[in-house]
């Protein structure tokens, strides 16, 4: 994955946190947008560079998400 690259998150799963639970610049479930910068993803006081994606839907909106939720869907 790279910066440029459409991207679409995936669909909300039964086992995800509720919605009003997740902070708003998280909620990507069924999204799509173009990636424009890649870092450091943190989970439970880890932190895994690389993995982080920040992308731009074409609504203006900005979000993050961990790269193993995204699919690259067109270049």
């Amino acid at each position: 994955m790279k910066v440029g690259d459409l991207v679409q998150y995936r669909g909300r799963l039964s086992s995800d946190p509720e919605v009003l639970d997740v902070k708003e610049h998280l909620r990507g479930w069924d999204k799509t947008g173009i990636v424009i910068s890649i870092g450091v993803w943190s989970r439970e006081g880890k932190y895994y560079p690389g993995e982080g994606i920040t992308y731009m839907e074409s609504s203006g909106n900005i979000t993050e998400a961990h790269i193993e939720d995204l699919k690259i869907i067109g270049l």
